[in-house]
Formats: C-alpha cells, sequence, structure tokens
C-alpha cells in the first residue's frame, strides 16, 4: 500500500501546479500567460468542419506542448469561412500562437489531405498487453471534424503505436511554417 501512495502523491503535486483556464483557446497569433493544455483544446474546443488537429503534450519539465490545426474554416450553416494553418507551442505557464492562411504554408492542404485518410488502428498491442509501461511521458493528439460534423479525437501516451510516426512526420512536413512560433514561445516571458 505506501508503494502505491507515494507515486498518486508526487502525480496529484504535479498536476496541481497547473493553471488551466478552460475558456481560453488557441486562436488568434501572439504569446499569452496562458497554459497550452492539450486535453481541454482536443475535447472540448470549437473545430469547423473539415478540419485536422494534431500534436504532442510532453511530461513536465520535457519542453513545449506542440498543436497544429489545419482547417476548412468552413461554418457548418453558411458553408462560408477561409481556410487556415494554426500553431501553437506553450507549457503550462505561457503559450504562442500563429495563425495565417492556409496558403501561407506551403504543404498544409496536401498534409490535410494526409490526414484526413489517416487509418488509426482501433487497438494497440491487444493480444500482447503490458499494463503500465510509462509513468511520465508524451501525450500524442489527433482530432478531426469530418464534413458532417463528426467529431472524433485519438490519444495515445506510450510507445510503439503507429499514429506517433504519423504525427511526428506532419511535424517535420510543416517545420517551416511553425518555427517562427517556437522562437516566439522561446522570447516570450512570463509577466
Amino acid at each position: 500500500m505506501k508503494l502505491l501512495f507515494i507515486p498518486i502523491v508526487m502525480l496529484l503535486a504535479s498536476c496541481s501546479t497547473t493553471q488551466i483556464d478552460w475558456d481560453w483557446e488557441p486562436n488568434e497569433t501572439g504569446c499569452q500567460n496562458k497554459a497550452l493544455f492539450w486535453p481541454s483544446i482536443a475535447y472540448y474546443s470549437e473545430m469547423p468542419v473539415s478540419s485536422v488537429r494534431f500534436g504532442y503534450q510532453p511530461d513536465n519539465g520535457k519542453g513545449p506542448a506542440f498543436l497544429v490545426t489545419i482547417s476548412s474554416g468552413m461554418d457548418l450553416i453558411s458553408h462560408k469561412g477561409e481556410p487556415y494553418f494554426l500553431v501553437a507551442y506553450g507549457d503550462n505557464e505561457k503559450s504562442c500562437v500563429i495563425k495565417m492562411s492556409i496558403n501561407e504554408c506551403s504543404g498544409a492542404k496536401k498534409l490535410l489531405a494526409t490526414l484526413s485518410r489517416a487509418q488509426i488502428p482501433l487497438v494497440h498491442a491487444f493480444d500482447n498487453p503490458e499494463g503500465v509501461v510509462v509513468l511520465h511521458g508524451t501525450r500524442y493528439y489527433l482530432s478531426s471534424k469530418d464534413g458532417q460534423n463528426n467529431f472524433n479525437a485519438w490519444s495515445f501516451y506510450g510507445y510503439g503505436h503507429p499514429m506517433i510516426e504519423l504525427i511526428k512526420q506532419s511535424k517535420r512536413k510543416i517545420e517551416h511554417c511553425t518555427s517562427k512560433a517556437l522562437t516566439m514561445y522561446k522570447d516570450f516571458s512570463v509577466n
């Protein structure tokens, strides 16, 4: 029992230091004294139809979280809107965002098409369960909203899942569009 108590206390202590503004979403260019907290963004934020969002959130102290949204920008009712590319880097204290036209990021349209066709395996290591394999690590995210407004979200915490490589490859394909946001994040000091 004592062995179980110590990790639980450590986990709760590490979580209590994060101040989450559940009403804030990274959707405009600039830096904020706000946490980039993936679960709230992945599951609770608004997303236009025909859009994909991906990224990762490393364990505390292991670098900034990374988020990209590639979107049609289309409103479900009016079928109007401007396609956009959004990138954000952040941690528990600050976030920096760049939002641009999808045309300003070469390769973004192609990546949107690729990600929209991604096949996510329903299970991983199902035939060879290992139990808890990682106590601290990076959590990967991929969410989308299809053309009929159906929302799908996937997240993974562990190693060896084929979607991890897809997310890493996707990030590499658009690094020329994301590097400025990372520089902004590094240069921004928390007030």
